[in-house]
């Protein structure tokens, strides 16, 4: 006995697009090629620029153990875009001076050692600050974390990270806090003998 001709093999069944996802996709397409053909010269450039950050490892690895150097004076430092290159823009002692370190216009990392804990136990604790101006542009921001992932490769260890846009928040005793949350229990007396 034969088989029907034709039900041998099973056809897959395909259904058409929907009208709302074709009207979506083609409208997502639009939009993509629309941002690119309204891009000018200086745009193409600098995200050709920005595609290609580099750090300055070397400078960035003295800075971070100088900062982690209970012996050092250094209580900070501050890393800032020279071009597409990552560099050590200042370090300190001052938390005055690190504070003026910061423009609405620039990007930047910091990296802060402050003294936490109570009158029975004084401890170093470090901080990762990400700055990020508000007049920056939306491009440079998003690259920020790329380039933030790079750097985070040589200032490996910190309690607290954060990121920053304005001038007011940068408050030692924020930091401060943020440290006392991350590191759990604090059980001073308030009374030092």
């Amino acid at each position: 006995m034969g088989e029907p001709a034709g039900d041998s093999e099973l056809t897959p069944v395909v259904e058409p697009t929907p009208l709302w996802l074709r009207h979506t996709l083609s409208h997502s397409l639009q939009l993509f090629y629309h941002s690119l053909h309204n891009l000018n010269h200086h745009d193409l450039q600098t995200l050709q620029v920005m595609s290609m950050t580099q750090i300055d490892r070397d400078g960035l690895r003295d800075a971070y153990s100088d900062v982690r150097d209970d012996k050092s004076e250094v209580n900070w430092a501050v890393f800032k875009y020279d071009g597409s290159n990552v560099v050590v823009s200042a370090k300190g002692e001052d938390f005055d001076e690190f504070k003026t370190q910061f423009g609405d216009d620039e990007r930047a990392f910091a990296y802060i050692r402050l003294q936490t804990g109570d009158e029975m136990s004084k401890r170093s604790k470090f901080l990762l600050v990400t700055w990020v101006g508000t007049e920056v542009s939306p491009i440079k921001k998003a690259k920020m974390s790329t380039d933030k992932a790079l750097v985070k490769e040589i200032l490996a260890n910190f309690a607290v990270e954060l990121t920053l846009e304005s001038a007011m928040e940068l408050d030692h005793e924020a930091f401060l806090q943020e440290l006392v949350k991350a590191g759990g229990a604090n059980y001073g007396t308030g009374v030092r003998n």
